[in-house]
């Protein structure tokens, strides 16, 4: 790669971290400021809004009692060519946050009654129109995502502690009490894991910046960075049990995020599939992934792999492009691997990841194996064949 080129892809990672704020070390990509809980008023159709505020939030109490889908086919279509996508970014989001979870809701609210009930074939147009539009301005896929379930769904509770599990509070629910704990306990340690990958994606920067220059003491001390960054989210995730119940997580908590197959949206069209809200959807993991030049073999894997790209944010998608096309982590490595320094804290940083991943598939184990229920994933992977290629192949990638 021509020089020019790299230091201008350089610049662009820089620029996502100290400028545009795509990625910072204290929260990773959660956003810079809190999202937003309801609309923000006066404005032009204010009544609506406010009757979207409280039909989203008053979600959980009509699943359960039986009504959710007679209120929302009565509900007036969400006017989203009033909300300024670019003088609020952060209403785009909210809107995009209640119509995801007010979709998935109707597509899935039978099982409520009954764990296997199929998900609604079809979503009436007063919910479908207006939440493809704005998926489209929004450039992701017309379905709840990790990036709305999770990264915008949160609010931090004392500004002065850092953004951890008992220092978080859900904003929105599919569940009633008790279950709404163990959502709060499956949601939040997903946010918190978010916040603690910030020093390790900033750290990626700073591998490439070293690669740059050639500076092999920065470049170690980046790899370990890393390596930190990522136990650090895996003891997190090792305590998701402790606050989310894996038999209220099947019953209550799973459901909801499940993925569509043969699903048509009225007035905008039918879909195949829309694959559902996944952890494997997280642009952090797939960062450190990309930037270590894990190599995956042509399979499904890739394909799906492929295909999450369009579930992520532009954002997201544009900071992973620059992690490619930016001088290789791998490349360097390999050239320097007789320094003992350089070749340890490279395989270092690959165990961590594998270490994630390992956790990542006991948990789908306990939560969904252990319950004899199958092994799809919310997302429509065989999850043990899926997680399982992705940690011998991160292992295969070390020196």
């Amino acid at each position: 790669m021509p020089v020019a080129s790299e230091e201008f892809v350089l610049s662009q990672l820089l620029w996502m971290v100290n400028k545009e704020g795509v990625v910072s070390k204290e929260r990773g990509f959660l956003p810079k400021k809190d999202p937003q809980k309801l609309f923000c008023y006066p404005r032009e159709h204010g009544e609506l809004y406010r009757r979207y505020d409280e039909v989203t939030q008053n979600i959980p109490t009509m699943l359960y009692a039986g009504t959710l889908r007679a209120h929302l086919e009565k509900l007036p279509p969400l006017p989203i060519e009033d909300i300024g996508f670019l003088e609020n970014a952060r209403d785009a989001k909210l809107a995009f946050r209640y119509l995801s979870f007010l979709v998935s809701a109707y597509a899935w609210a039978d099982c409520v009654r009954d764990i296997d009930a199929p998900h609604a074939k079809t979503i009436p147009a007063n919910l479908a129109v207006p939440f493809s539009a704005l998926a489209k301005k929004l450039c992701v896929q017309p379905i709840l995502a990790y990036w709305s379930y999770a990264l915008s769904n949160f609010a931090v509770i004392d500004k002065e502690k850092p953004i951890e599990f008992s220092n978080l509070r859900l904003l929105q629910h599919f569940t009633v009490p008790p279950y709404d704990h163990d959502e709060s306990g499956f949601i939040l340690p997903h946010v918190e894991i978010e916040a603690e990958a910030g020093l390790g994606l900033c750290a990626i920067v700073t591998a490439k910046n070293a690669v740059f220059h050639r500076d092999i003491s920065m470049f170690v001390s980046a790899l370990s960075e890393i390596s930190a960054s990522l136990r650090t989210m895996s003891e997190t995730f090792r305590t998701i049990p402790s606050v989310c119940s894996p038999d209220h997580y099947y019953l209550h908590v799973r459901p909801w995020i499940f993925y569509f197959k043969d699903i048509t949206y009225e007035g905008v069209g039918h879909f195949d599939i829309l694959k559902g809200e996944t952890g494997a959807e997280s642009a952090a993991i797939m960062s450190f992934d990309r930037a270590l030049g894990v190599s995956h073999t042509e399979t499904e894997l890739t394909k799906h792999l492929e295909q999450l790209k369009m579930y992520r944010t532009p954002e997201q998608r544009a900071w992973l492009r620059a992690i490619e096309e930016s001088s290789s982590i791998r490349e360097f490595a390999i050239l320097h691997k007789d320094d003992a320094r350089v070749k340890d804290a490279f395989n270092d940083a690959h165990s961590a990841l594998g270490e994630f991943r390992r956790e990542h598939i006991n948990a789908a184990i306990v939560y969904i194996k252990h319950k004899g229920r199958g092994d799809i994933a919310t997302g429509g992977t065989h999850y043990e064949r899926f997680l399982g290629k992705l940690i011998e192949e991160t292992k295969a990638s070390m020196l």
